[in-house]
This record gives C-alpha cells, sequence and structure tokens, in this order.
C-alpha cells in the first residue's frame, strides 16, 4: 500500500510541474505569436525592399541601354551622313577639302590629291597650314579662313596665287562655306578650289594680242 501511495503522490507532483510548464507557456503563447508577426512582417518588409531594388536597377539598365542605343543610332547617322557627303565631294571635278573648327582636314576630294599631288594619309588630321612641306601656308589663305570667314558664313571667288613645290605656279579662286552639323553639334568648313591657272593664261595672251592690234 505504501509502495502504491508514493507511486500516487510522485504522479500529483509530475502533473502539478506539468500544468506549472502549461501555464508558463500559456503565457508565452502571445509573445511567441507577436514574434511570429514582427519575423514576417520583416520578411515582407525584407521583400519589398529587394522588390523596389530589383525595381530601380530594371529602370536604371533600361535607361542605359536606350541611352547606348541612341548613340550608336546617331553614329551610324553620322557615319551615314559622312559617307553619302564623300560620295558627292568625290563626284566633284574641283578639288575640295572638308576642315573643322581648328581648320583640322577631315577629307578631301579625289581630285585633290591628283591635282597637288598628295596623298590622304598625309593629308587627313593635318592642319592645313602644315600640309606637304608647308605649301598650304599662304598669307591670301590665312586672312580668308581666320579673318574674313569667322565674320561671315561664306566667300566666294577669292583669288590667290601661289608656287607649290610639286605643281608649280597656280591661279585659283577660293570658295567656302560653314556647315552646321546638328547631329554632333559640330562645325565643319568646306573650301573648294577652283584652278584657273589656264583660263588666267588665256586671258594674259588676250591681252597681249589686243594690245598689238
Amino acid at each position: 500500500m505504501k509502495s502504491k501511495e508514493k507511486t500516487k503522490q510522485h504522479l500529483v507532483k509530475q502533473i502539478d510541474s506539468l500544468q506549472k510548464q502549461i501555464k508558463k507557456l500559456g503565457k508565452l503563447g502571445p509573445r511567441l505569436e507577436n514574434k511570429e508577426r514582427e519575423l514576417k512582417e520583416l520578411d515582407r518588409t525584407l521583400e519589398d525592399r529587394v522588390g523596389s531594388r530589383t525595381s530601380a536597377e530594371r529602370i536604371v539598365q533600361k535607361q542605359l541601354h536606350n541611352e547606348i542605343e541612341l548613340r550608336k543610332q546617331s553614329e551610324r547617322a553620322i557615319q551615314d551622313a559622312f559617307e553619302y557627303a564623300n560620295g558627292i565631294i568625290n563626284t566633284v571635278r574641283e578639288p575640295l577639302i572638308v576642315l573643322d573648327a581648328d581648320l583640322m582636314v577631315i577629307s578631301a576630294s579625289r581630285s585633290f590629291y591628283q591635282i597637288f599631288k598628295v596623298k590622304p594619309e598625309e593629308t587627313e588630321g593635318k592642319h592645313i597650314y602644315d600640309l606637304g612641306s608647308r605649301q598650304w601656308n599662304i598669307p591670301k589663305l590665312r586672312e580668308l579662313l581666320e579673318d574674313i570667314l569667322p565674320k561671315t558664313t561664306s566667300f566666294d571667288n577669292f583669288e590667290v596665287e601661289h608656287v607649290f613645290p610639286d605643281v608649280g605656279k597656280r591661279t585659283m579662286l577660293l570658295n567656302a562655306r560653314k556647315i552646321y552639323q546638328k547631329v554632333n553639334r559640330t562645325k565643319l568648313i568646306l573650301l573648294a578650289i577652283e584652278d584657273i591657272t589656264e583660263r588666267k593664261k588665256l586671258e594674259e595672251k588676250l591681252k597681249t594680242l589686243a594690245s598689238h592690234t
């Protein structure tokens, strides 16, 4: 009987202990629920931040992509315009030179290279006054490009006489136009050179003949 009584008392103590633990857990329950809610809210906040950051990154990437595409289109348009202009320049019989705002040669026509006996690699990218053995460092040409043209958009039939090392004495009429490219916002100078050497010689002969009649 005594052993049964001891066993009963032991069970009662265990039940009391369990009840106390249950009460404690019951008190902790709301706290645990609050913690769970806080954790869920934190998860949602983190997900929202990651989502917004991802969206912002996508917007930035899209903007960069659009800018790159626009730049590529602009470069293609400039290249197409340049090739088109070169095609026109090379079909003109008179020598033509295209200069930038600093008087550096961007390109020249085929007839320019043929008449003045120079090569593209010796011309393009050079300052006009430095071409050849500085054969284009002509005082009258300087006057045109540095004094007259900056004050106006063009000049026509400006007569220049010069002796070129490999070509000889030449009389030329110079015509220039300032061109503004909207695509890349640059200023160019189109310089056309008309060789009137033979015409001048013929005029001199006619004058001489007329003076003897």
